[in-house]
């Protein structure tokens, strides 16, 4: 038991190591208020019922206004609510280049078919997608065209989660730093394993080059990740932006179920993209985790001493906070009591979420998805 402790715990800690080298490796974008007008963009926010939650991001677009290098198409998916006619109010007071469309009926992903209907609408050779539910910070549009003026085919946005309330709002911003740390460092390494469509943009010319999102339009998720697996084949330009002034804001799952259900759409996308370093990844984390389950059992089945899962614990949390912090983009939220707590916690959560996923499918805006 010993020994298969310190192999999970060395595998584990050799991928931490990579990405800290990768973090290491990627050069740091400098700040800027200055703002370039001459990367014209298109931006896309596809929504459904967000009338509680896209605020922060129609607040956050004051600094695109009176900018006409920048066209804004939000896409309606069927919403219930009154969303697009908060969007209108918000927006039609300024000057703001921007339209409300409705997503075209269709068989597939409605997210997918959302944006492939306003990639046809946009004139200008970049494409950002946003989330509904970000919010942006205030230098993010010379950030994001500085970063667009290297030229790359995909370029992967950080992200971060709004410090939400209680212990699960705790634990989700620890996972989603640790993840964007790992998404860092293994783009540092030219490898990258993680995109996050809250945050997402590209050349026109390549999504079109790569048939969009021909392939897996009938898979109900992914289409940040199917992207990327299409780069990663394609060979190509990936670059990170890696800027503090760049990091948006996505807002927590405020719901247990709801976080439930979250991560079991995104470990049904993960499976269906079967991007090889992604998998691996995902393979050590989840082994990790499980194994402080196992850990735990057996210790309160006194097969194995306390000492055996304490020494375990101590070094998983030890390495997590180590990625989480080293030369992080967010302004520290975190300690080492809270990565403890969510190491105790996690991992159950984890295989309820595992099990769910295997047993059946999810729901996700109001819509049920088979598996």
């Amino acid at each position: 038991m010993i020994t298969a402790s310190v192999i999970v715990i060395l595998i584990y800690a050799e991928q931490l190591i990579w990405a800290i080298i990768g973090i290491n490796r990627l050069q740091k974008e400098e700040n800027s208020e200055e703002i370039q007008k001459n990367i014209p963009i298109g931006i896309i926010v596809p929504f459904r019922n967000e009338i509680e939650r896209i605020l922060p991001l129609l607040k956050s677009l004051d600094q695109l206004k009176n900018d006409e290098n920048v066209q804004l198409v939000f896409v309606d998916d069927f919403s219930e609510d009154n969303t697009a006619h908060l969007i209108r109010e918000k927006l039609s007071a300024t000057e703001f280049n921007y339209q409300i469309i409705q997503r075209e009926a269709g068989q597939g992903s409605p997210k997918k078919i959302a944006i492939e209907q306003a990639v046809k609408l946009i004139t200008h050779p970049w494409i950002i997608t946003l989330d509904a539910d970000v919010e942006l910070p205030p230098y993010w549009l010379p950030s994001i065209r500085k970063a667009l003026a290297k030229d790359p085919d995909l370029l992967l946005g950080p992200i971060s989660l709004k410090t939400g309330q209680g212990l699960l709002g705790s634990i989700q911003f620890i996972e989603t730093a640790g993840i964007s740390q790992l998404g860092r460092g293994k783009a540092g390494m030219k490898r990258p394993f993680v995109a996050n469509g809250a945050h997402l943009a590209y050349k026109k010319e390549w999504f079109n080059s790569v048939g969009g999102y021909k392939g897996n339009r009938q898979i109900a998720s992914g289409d940040d990740m199917f992207l990327l697996k299409k780069a990663v084949d394609s060979k190509a330009n990936v670059h990170y932006l890696n800027n503090p002034q760049a990091v948006v804001q996505v807002q927590a799952e405020s719901g247990l179920w709801e976080f439930i259900q979250q991560r079991i759409r995104w470990l049904g996308k993960s499976k269906a993209v079967n991007l090889r370093t992604s998998n691996w990844l995902g393979v050590v984390v989840t082994t990790a985790n499980l194994w402080t389950i196992t850990l735990v059992v057996c210790t309160l089945a006194s097969w194995i001493p306390i000492w055996h899962f304490v020494y375990f614990l101590a070094a998983k949390t030890l390495l997590d906070y180590w990625l989480i912090s080293h030369k992080s983009l967010l302004k520290p939220k975190w300690g080492l009591m809270q990565i403890l707590l969510a190491n105790l916690l996690y991992p159950f959560l984890m295989t309820g979420i595992l099990l769910l996923g295997v047993a059946g499918g999810y729901r996700w805006k109001g819509r049920a998805y088979k598996k």
